[in-house]
């Protein structure tokens, strides 16, 4: 039996649609229906109007439906639009659709119209959107972007699968582009992080095409000036840029994390004393290599825990309220936890300074640079005191 379907015809002057869809569905049409549905995380009613939606943009993009349904175009505009041979942007904008009901009246929308359902947007919900599946439009993510509540803390942030968007949908509206970045960036992290330079490409990904430059590498410089600063907005960047936090419990968590290592790592105790003198620290570790080698092995170990001392100011610095909030034991000395740690930090980089010999500390400046504005800082902070 041939299943109903949507019939054609061919007159004289153009291609037409007849009024021959039938009204009913099959067994199979319908269960073909439900699955479509279910694998977009939408209904059936959503997704068929969604598609009469699509389609028709397809086609005949901003030109007024009415004009269509009654036969007011020119057939040759009509016959060459079925047939693909003319696009909708080639036609007399007076047959454009006016009503704002139907559009926007940003031209810079009007490049690639769509005109969404906003429930098949709802129906999408943020769990589907985060796996692969129905790619996006524009118009798709414009309307996920204005119907998620930023606003409330108990709202899951918004994520979305870097699949669902191909390269080169994103335009230059800062705000839905720049939430829609870091939604993706939020799936592609890796235990809520995401370094510089993952988002770096995945800015470059999504935004290159279509504004490519004639110096390629300017363009890119370009991109990533512009664009990590916007989206870094929507996530949380770490005290030294060198990544990003996708969440405020990815956030959270890294601040206690840093906090519970640094205090550790802060405390001036015998092992400390003992790294400090690179001789205690040779003959502590029983070292038999040449001197020269475990002087170069005691400058890096050295390097090593004063960018932990650094790291743990820094997080201090940054997240003030944060610390404050972190439940730890305070000592009896500090107001809070975020005067105890700057305090501690400051401490034990101003003992550092004392010990190690100014030639010492040159030279493991010079050959272990690390975040020197930040040991700047530090160095300030502890010599003030």
């Amino acid at each position: 039996m041939t299943e109903p379907a949507a019939a054609f015809h061919h007159d004289s002057t153009s291609v037409r649609f007849t009024n021959a869809i039938e009204s009913y569905m099959t067994d199979a049409q319908r269960d073909r229906a439900d699955a479509l549905a279910h694998v977009h995380g939408t209904t059936r009613s959503a997704l068929t109007r969604h598609f009469y939606d699509s389609t028709y943009t397809e086609t005949f993009g901003l030109i007024d439906p009415t004009f269509v349904r009654d036969d007011l175009l020119p057939a040759d505009v009509l016959d060459g639009l079925l047939a693909g041979d003319l696009d909708w942007q080639d036609v007399d904008e007076t047959f454009y659709i006016t009503d704002a009901t139907y559009v926007e009246t940003d031209l810079d929308e009007l490049a690639t119209p769509s005109t969404p359902t906003p429930e098949f947007h709802r129906t999408v919900g943020s769990a589907d959107l985060a796996r692969p599946g129905l790619t996006l439009e524009w118009d798709d993510l414009k309307t996920i972007v204005e119907n998620h509540d930023f606003d409330d803390p108990t709202t899951a942030a918004l994520e979305i699968h870097p699949d669902r968007v191909e390269p080169g949908t994103l335009k230059r509206r800062k705000k839905t582009s720049g939430q829609a970045l870091a939604a993706m960036a939020r799936v592609a992290a890796d235990d809520g992080v995401v370094t510089r330079g993952e988002l770096i490409d995945l800015v470059l990904k999504q935004l290159s095409p279509g504004n490519e430059r004639h110096d390629e590498v300017a363009g890119k410089d370009y991109l990533v000036k512009e664009w990590v600063p916007v989206v870094g907005d929507y996530l949380y960047e770490s005290p030294d840029g060198s990544e990003f936090f996708t969440t405020f419990t990815a956030l959270n968590a890294h601040i206690n994390d840093a906090v519970e290592y640094g205090l550790e790592q802060a405390t001036v105790d015998d092992d400390t004393m003992t790294l400090l003198s690179v001789g205690d620290w040779l003959e502590a570790i029983d070292w038999s290599g040449s001197r020269a080698e475990g002087e170069q092995q005691w400058e890096k170990q050295v390097a090593q825990w004063l960018d932990d001392v650094v790291e743990f100011y820094q997080t201090a610095q940054a997240f003030p309220e944060l610390v404050r909030c972190l439940d730890i034991p305070v000592d009896d000395r500090y107001d809070d936890a975020h005067d105890m740690c700057v305090e501690e930090a400051s401490i034990a980089y101003r003992i550092a300074i004392r010990k190690l010999d100014q030639r010492r500390a040159g030279v493991i400046d010079e050959t272990y640079p690390g975040n020197e504005e930040a040991r700047r800082d530090l160095a300030e902070a502890a010599l003030s005191e």
